[in-house]
């Protein structure tokens, strides 16, 4: 009879809650992370702020890597793991790993076309940068990856106001 709202995790300093953040997401268990920590630390915040340095470099491969983490893609663990392993041997950014992911053996065939969609929307992304602004660009991120779409509108509702901030701070920029 007991709900998710009957838990807590404390923890004494705010990087101690990464991992219990990470595997509470990895599990899909509803959760609200609240510490005195700014929006530009939240995980769907940097998300987006990951996309955006990909677009401006792809070998920018920590970017790249929690791009290909983003749920919203649905790549196996095991496949990313590929990439990485892939990328260290041939001493080549995670971007390039990926455009060569098809050289690979094991990966799923549905990894396969998660992998080129996103080759296909950061190449595309990026000439969109070069022609429109910053906030056009987010919108369209956001919109090709139903990345909103994707949150439980009740469960993630903070997670979707940080998106909501985020975009109005970039468009208060602009």
């Amino acid at each position: 009879k007991l709900s998710w709202n009957d838990f807590a995790i404390l923890v004494r300093a705010n990087n101690h809650a990464e991992p219990f953040v990470r595997m509470l997401e990895s599990f899909n268990v509803p959760y609200q992370f609240v510490a005195a920590r700014g929006l530009l630390q939240q995980p769907e915040v940097l998300d987006v702020t990951s996309y955006l340095k990909l677009l401006d470099n792809y070998h920018e491969s920590a970017s790249m890597y929690r791009v290909l983490a983003m749920p919203h893609l649905d790549l196996q663990r095991r496949t990313i793991m590929d990439l990485l392993q892939f990328a260290r041997r041939k001493n080549v950014s995670l971007f390039e790993a990926a455009e060569q992911a098809r050289s690979l053996d094991g990966i799923p065939p549905d990894d396969f076309c998660s992998i080129d969609r996103l080759l296909d929307l950061v190449r595309e992304h990026t000439k969109l940068a070069s022609e429109k602004s910053v906030g056009a660009v987010v919108y369209q991120f956001l919109d090709d990856f139903k990345y909103i779409d994707s949150f439980d509108r009740d469960r993630d509702a903070a997670k979707i106001q940080n998106i909501a901030k985020l975009y109005k701070m970039v468009r208060d920029f602009e």
